[in-house]
């Protein structure tokens, strides 16, 4: 696939996901804004039944405190009781109705009208009906001319406020409606907004525009009233606390959509990669095993000719020819499926004591007629006292081989390749660095150096030839022997390999990944 279609669909997906991720926040903003107005408009109802229970019971208390009235109906003052009543006194509503001053009939049931057992109405007898109405009558204007002392009397608002039972009518509103966050209360002088009483911080004029506002006895004949403010300070984080699961849950799926996108593009983007590297790879094969097997075929051809028969030197040197591609050829083949097989088996070591700078001087000395036809180096300095580890001898061989082929080719054209193997002791084995005067590396090519098939020349370039499997093999089998790889590189001037062997393979290693610096 195209790497526009592949952006493309990104593109689309991307913008799907960002417009759900906008939908959702708007859902979520609109259901806090609904929420918000049923909170706002619960407080506003809740203060003002409030108020109005606060009003009632201000009346009944001055009224009771100027009237002889039944114990009963003394308890009205008692605030608990008030509640429990809701506002409701039966005989007083009685006396407030206009039921009281209508006829009653015989038949009439009073204990409707009036808090009194139904039982000792029905013993009544007309006249005592009678005096009893006229009774009902005198309580009547008794208590009207109460109530007009109680419009007129002429008090300021703070000496009618008794702010504690203020609050705890505001507290049962509250929490009757599951109003629980707690609150800031003010009264303010309704002339000269002077403050009676406030619990507030800081009351400005923002905060006070904000606030639950209602008048408090607002009937009163010298206009004595006062203007009671509410403000919820945490407002906002009890409605977000309300909608905690909702919230919760929302965010939940999101990241989950989002970590799911993210992966999948991740996913898109390496597989890209790797289809990519592996078209390299077939571009490289083919030219690898293409250039040996013509080579073979022409030297094949040369051999069959009477003449070449009849000259045993030339007869020896295309015989050479065709063993050396069929060596190159053999190398080839042979890397590729050792990198089938990393991928699909175990690897199982044939662990052996190796001496390593024995090894180190045997691989030398194959490269050495490469190294003299390219004019170059390799320089041992072979420091390390015990060169003695438990390996496997044929891998340890082909991870020094890989790194010095590397060394090798990727040169700098108008320089000879100088090579430098140095051996030294740690703590518990033995490190192997070998460095180069080569191209050097990017730090983007460092972080990649030891993917399969990954190399820093990549498509149809052959001037370095390979199929991006030498690291990759090293890197794996340095780790399957439980020590690190780390490589240092300076583009345009070289790069170092430090390979780290222990002295004895452990099964349970504290650390086989590979760095690069």
């Amino acid at each position: 696939m195209r790497f526009k279609y592949v952006a493309l669909i990104i593109f689309l997906v991307s913008f799907s996901l960002i417009g759900l991720v906008l939908i959702q926040f708007n859902w979520i903003k609109e259901s806090f804004d609904v929420r918000q107005q049923h909170f706002d408009h619960s407080a506003q109802e809740s203060l003002d039944n409030a108020i109005e229970l606060y009003e009632k019971y201000s009346t009944y208390k001055y009224i009771l405190q100027n009237a002889e009235v039944s114990n009963k109906t003394q308890n009205i003052i008692d605030y608990k009781m008030f509640i429990q009543n809701k506002g409701k006194i039966n005989s007083l509503d009685f006396f407030e109705s206009n039921n009281a001053s209508k006829p009653v009939e015989q038949n009439t049931k009073l204990s409707d009208y009036i808090d009194i057992n139904e039982n000792l109405l029905n013993k009544f007898t007309p006249n005592q009906l009678n005096d009893f109405k006229k009774q009902i009558e005198k309580q009547k204007s008794y208590f009207q001319n109460l109530a007009e002392e109680l419009l007129y009397q002429n008090k300021c608002i703070d000496e009618k406020l008794e702010i504690d039972t203020l609050k705890l009518f505001i507290n049962e509103e509250f929490e009757r409606r599951g109003i629980q966050p707690k609150y800031d209360i003010a009264v303010l002088d309704a002339n000269t907004l002077g403050i009676i009483y406030s619990n507030f911080k800081f009351l400005d004029q923002k905060i006070f525009d904000q606030s639950f506002k209602i008048y408090l006895f607002p009937n009163d004949y010298y206009s004595n009233s006062g203007i009671v403010a509410i403000h919820f300070p945490n407002k906002k984080s009890f409605i977000i606390q309300a909608m905690g699961m909702q919230l919760g849950l929302s965010g939940f799926l999101i990241l989950v959509i989002m970590g799911c996108f993210s992966f999948t593009v991740y996913i898109i983007i390496q597989q890209k990669k790797l289809s990519d590297m592996k078209t390299d790879f077939i571009n490289n094969m083919t030219h690898e095993l293409k250039t040996p097997v013509a080579t073979i075929s022409l030297a094949s051809e040369m051999l069959k000719n009477k003449k070449i028969q009849e000259q045993p030197d030339k007869l020896s040197k295309y015989a050479n020819i065709i063993k050396d591609e069929n060596e190159r050829l053999s190398v080839h083949i042979e890397r590729v499926l050792q990198a089938a097989k990393l991928d699909k088996t175990k690897i199982n070591l044939n662990l052996t004591q190796v001496p390593v700078h024995q090894l180190i001087h045997d691989i030398v000395l194959k490269l050495q007629l490469r190294i003299e036809q390219e004019q170059g180096s390799i320089q041992l300095n072979l420091e390390a006292h015990n060169d003695i580890i438990e390996a496997d001898k044929v891998h340890l061989t082909n991870i020094i081989l890989n790194v010095l082929d590397n060394a090798i080719k990727y040169r700098k054209e108008e320089f000879s390749p100088k090579i430098i193997i140095q051996t030294s002791n740690t703590n518990n084995g033995i490190q192997i660095a070998i460095s180069d005067n080569g191209i050097g590396m990017t730090k983007e090519a460092l972080s990649k150096i030891f993917e399969k098939f990954y190399r820093v020349h990549t498509g149809n370039l052959h001037n370095v030839k390979g199929f991006g499997l030498g690291l990759n093999y090293v890197k794996e089998m340095v780790e399957a022997h439980n020590g690190t790889v780390n490589v240092k590189s300076i583009l345009g001037e070289g790069s170092q390999f430090i390979i780290q062997m222990n002295f004895q393979y452990n099964s349970s290693p504290s650390n086989n990944s590979s760095k690069q610096d």
